[in-house]
């Protein structure tokens, strides 16, 4: 075989061998991320607005959002899944949707909080790690994010 028909033949396959691992590498570097409204059966959208008071709340306490203090609810997404608070996104009037996510556990949360120092788990799931673009949590949840400076990393 002559100099050229190698070369050829080894630059093929360095592109292929280059080609695979750069799939690979891609592929591993988005886990499956996997969302659940807080409520059963119930999107995260009509979970949200219960959660700012513009849906009423059925009378089945297991149909109503978790709510509780700002300050209680953070701190037991700390203590319970190592969670930090990792990005706010407004949603509407008042209200915003915060990602907690945790490197330790690959868990996640989106807890709604309201004005008055409520604050509501709506939607939560399992995948995160940082380093993933923030917005393919809320995507997952379903929540519409506003186009603009709707966001803020923390």
């Amino acid at each position: 075989m002559d100099v050229k028909k190698k070369v050829i033949i080894g630059a093929t396959a360095l592109t292929l061998i280059g080609g695979i691992a750069l799939a690979g590498s891609q592929a591993m570097s988005r886990p499956d991320i996997r969302a659940y409204s807080a409520i059963a059966d119930v999107p995260v959208a009509q979970v949200i607005g219960m959660a700012a008071g513009e849906i009423p709340l059925p009378e089945d306490p297991t149909m109503q959002p978790y709510c509780e203090t700002y300050s209680a609810l953070g701190a037991s997404l700390d203590h319970d899944f190592g969670e930090e608070l990792i990005q706010m996104q407004t949603v509407n009037a008042g209200g915003q949707a915060e990602l907690w996510g945790s490197d330790v556990m690959g868990t996640w949360t989106i807890v709604y909080a309201r004005p008055d120092d409520t604050a509501c788990v709506v939607a939560s799931g399992t995948g995160y790690r940082s380093g993933i673009d923030s917005g393919a949590f809320l995507d997952a949840a379903g929540i519409e994010r506003p186009s603009g400076n709707g966001a803020a990393a923390v």
